[in-house]
């Protein structure tokens, strides 16, 4: 048993060990481990779980945001060397039962491991006589379901972990001001300058190429409490803009298409952005916006614009069929003259758009004769919260600025697919379109398909 306990499959990296060390010793009864992302929270933290089982018997909760991010990040989790970690880490001599459905695993010295989700505190927690608790990601759970568990541990004399990277000033932040500096908790917040488990310059290179923005990199490798506050989601960025002078005057260039992004309302506002694209710049020139109004009144505002358009983006869910007409507003906006983009590809979560708008906003460029409107819908486009329990809900509200923002991000995530190229002939051929119109609505000398029309 001795050989178990020590777990020399577990090879903790240098980092870790000050957790490690402080929880062996078992003096305290709190504990809190901040590190980035992929810095090997849970792997460390299970394997101290089991240690503290197989010493002690007892009831063990490990306890996820939700019971199927519980499933996914450990029950069912396969580790980079192809091990299923619940196998590997729990061998088979020292388990007595493993129930699949309830994830619950109980040792041959009588202990119990139970993994669960914050979710279903209120039915999970209540009643039990845990000696320990692992609140994974806790930045994401219903606090409650700590709030539940410390009249448990106190009877218990039972000790608790949270493990988690930060996201915005919540719960979290409130528990991490309660442990910092606590000589009843051992409390550390690591970033990757202190685990350098991923290199600074891999980093920089993916916020540099546009995988991941800047300031999802400073919440999930430096741990800023920053990112999010009051669940906002762009309002940093925006402050970037216009210290860069980037909310200024944007002049259209005929030259140049114009794309728009619209988010389609009834009772609710339709919104629409007029779009160029130069060089790294994403520019807005133009915004209308109405409530109420059939289809035709956009398209045909859209329409009367001097603009030489080159795609349109909606919302992705065109294709659906009106109830009323059993018509889809894609096909009735075709038959009005404006042709949305199809999308094809899977559908983006909108926590994924909303990632899509943090990395591109940087290089958004905007008119401040008509971006009021638009930076103020950015700047208050905020994380719904639970305001009893003041806790975040992972979705944006449904509000007054939620449709500007929702054309924000149909534009970001369609981004890769509205192309342009710079080169003197296209730019010149764009020009020329602009002020003589297509090729189809001039006439034949001067259409560039022309064997006689001059070329330079």
């Amino acid at each position: 048993m001795n050989n178990i306990i020590k777990l020399d499959k577990f090879l903790p990296r240098s980092y870790q060990m000050p957790l490690i060390k402080s929880f062996e010793q078992g003096k305290l009864r709190r504990y809190m481990a901040i590190w980035p992302r992929r810095a090997g929270k849970d792997l460390c933290a299970f394997n101290l779980l089991i240690r503290a089982a197989l010493r002690r018997v007892g009831t063990y909760f490990y306890i996820f945001p939700t019971y199927s991010s519980a499933r996914k990040i450990l029950w069912n989790c396969i580790d980079i060397q192809g091990n299923r970690v619940i196998e590997y880490y729990l061998p088979e001599q020292i388990v007595k039962v493993k129930q699949e459905q309830q994830m619950r695993i109980t040792l041959t010295n009588g202990s119990q491991i139970q993994i669960l989700g914050s979710d279903d505190v209120d039915k999970t927690l209540v009643g039990t006589n845990a000696v320990g608790m692992i609140f994974s990601e806790y930045a994401l759970q219903d606090p409650r379901a700590w709030s539940l568990s410390i009249p448990i541990l106190r009877a218990s004399d039972g000790w608790a972990l949270f493990i988690s990277t930060v996201r915005g000033k919540n719960h979290f932040y409130d528990l991490f001001q309660v442990a910092d500096g606590n000589k009843d908790w051992f409390c550390e917040k690591l970033t990757i300058e202190d685990t350098k488990h991923i290199s600074i310059q891999e980093i920089q290179h993916d916020i540099e190429s546009g995988e991941i923005s800047k300031d999802l990199a400073q919440q999930e490798y430096w741990n800023s409490w920053e990112l999010g506050v009051d669940g906002s989601f762009y309002g940093r960025i925006v402050e970037e803009l216009y210290r860069n002078n980037q909310i200024t005057s944007v002049q259209w260039e005929p030259y140049l298409p114009v794309y728009t992004a619209w988010d389609i309302g009834f009772s609710d506002d339709t919104c629409i952005l007029f779009v160029q694209l130069h060089s790294n710049q994403i520019r807005i020139i133009d915004f209308y916006s109405n409530s109420k109004m059939g289809l035709d009144h956009y398209a045909k505002i859209v329409k009367e614009k001097p603009y030489t358009y080159a795609k349109h983006v909606g919302p992705f869910d065109l294709a659906v069929h009106d109830l009323s007409t059993g018509v889809s507003r894609w096909r009735m906006m075709n038959e009005l003259g404006i042709t949305f983009m199809r999308y094809t590809d899977d559908l983006p979560r909108i926590a994924d758009g909303i990632e899509q708008v943090r990395r591109h906003l940087p290089r958004f460029w905007i008119d401040d004769k008509i971006g009021k409107p638009i930076v103020k819908a950015l700047e208050n486009y905020r994380e719904d919260k639970n305001e009893k329990l003041g806790t975040f809900k992972q979705k944006p509200v449904h509000d007054k600025f939620s449709h500007i923002a929702d054309a924000v991000r149909y534009l970001c995530v369609a981004l890769p697919k509205l192309t342009t190229t710079g080169n003197p002939k296209e730019l010149e051929k764009r020009y020329t379109e602009a002020v003589l119109g297509v090729d189809s609505s001039v006439p034949k000398f001067f259409q560039s398909n022309n064997e006689q029309f001059p070329t330079y």
